[in-house]
C-alpha cells in the first residue's frame, strides 16, 4: 500500500463529516470495510514543542522530529495545498494499535482554531492515566490548562 493511499479514503470521510455537520445524510458505508484505526493525525503550531510535551510531560514514546520541512506533492495534489511541506513525529501509546501522528505544515495558510466541544471538527484525545494528580501536575507544571468548567479534568469510567 503507499503511503498516502489512505488519504483517498481519508478525503471522502471528511467530506462525510462535513456534511453531517449540514445536517445532510451522507452515503452508507459497510463497517465491516474498517479492520481498525491505522492512526490520527494532529495539525501542530510547532511539532518540536508538541512532540517535547507528549514526550517530556507525559512520558510517551516520540519518534525523532525531522530538521526540515519537507515536500509531499502526492498530498498536496490531493488536497489542493500545492507547496505543502510538512515536518511529522510520531506518539505511540502503550497497548494502542494506533498512533498519534504531530504534523506541522508549511507553505500554505495556517489558521489556529478555537476548541469547543461543540465547534464541529474537533477532536478529543482522551487518555488513561495511572496517576491523574500526577499526571494533572506534569501537564500544569507544562502551562497546560483543562479546559473544563472549573479547570478539572473530566472522570470516566472505562
Amino acid at each position: 500500500m503507499c503511503k498516502f493511499s489512505l488519504l483517498a479514503i481519508a478525503l471522502p470521510a471528511m467530506l462525510s463529516m462535513a456534511a453531517l455537520a449540514r445536517g445532510q445524510n451522507p452515503e452508507p458505508v459497510a463497517a465491516a470495510n474498517v479492520s481498525g484505526l491505522q492512526g490520527v493525525v494532529h495539525t501542530v503550531a510547532d511539532v518540536d514543542r508538541s512532540a517535547a510535551y507528549y514526550r517530556d510531560t507525559l512520558g510517551l514514546e516520540v519518534t525523532a522530529v525531522p530538521k526540515g520541512f519537507r515536500a509531499e506533492p502526492d498530498a498536496a495534489r490531493a488536497t489542493g495545498t500545492e507547496g505543502l511541506k510538512v515536518r511529522r513525529a510520531t506518539v505511540k501509546f502503550p497497548g494502542a494499535s494506533f498512533d498519534l501522528e504531530l504534523a506541522e505544515y508549511q507553505g500554505v495558510k495556517r489558521m489556529p482554531g478555537q476548541w469547543a466541544v461543540r465547534t464541529p471538527g474537533n477532536v478529543n484525545l482522551n487518555l488513561r492515566v495511572r496517576d491523574i494528580d500526577a499526571t494533572m501536575a506534569a501537564v500544569t507544571k507544562a502551562g497546560a490548562t483543562a479546559l473544563t468548567p472549573g479547570g478539572k479534568p473530566l472522570l470516566r469510567n472505562g
